[in-house]
């Protein structure tokens, strides 16, 4: 039994040392394994290092943007206030133009719209708000 144990441990290690040997490029192929998985590791800390930055930012930017958006609440409603007085002058104003515009035409010599005979007529065929 001696002599088979002496036996297979040479030829371990005569196996081992054989040049081409398996296990020995097996043995690189992970040492090179290794190495591209160290470079990945690398890579992605990187990676996580640069969106780690841009949360950051972004959370930044969103906290920003809930301060413009709340300024600009009282804002419209202030121009929704002012878009309804608008649109009140210019019915007003349209009604006061009609007017005029029918002065104009029962008195042929007086002359105080300043619309054209077209403009007019573009007037009396526009509908009524």
């Amino acid at each position: 039994m001696g002599y088979c144990a002496v036996g297979a441990g040479g030829l371990a290690i005569a196996a081992v040392m054989l040049p081409g040997c398996i296990a020995w490029d097996i043995r690189d192929e992970i040492v090179a394994t290794n190495a591209t998985l160290g470079s990945i590791h690398t890579t992605l800390r990187s990676i996580d290092d640069r969106l780690i930055s841009v949360d950051t930012q972004l959370f930044s930017l969103d906290e920003k943007l809930a301060d413009v958006d709340e300024k600009l609440g009282p804002i419209d409603e202030r121009l929704a206030r002012i878009e309804v007085s608008l649109r009140e002058m210019d019915a007003h104003l349209t009604s006061l133009r009609n007017t005029i515009n029918s002065i104009d035409s029962r008195i042929p010599f007086v002359d105080i719209s300043g619309d054209s005979e077209a403009e007019q007529e573009s007037l009396r065929n526009q509908p009524r708000e």
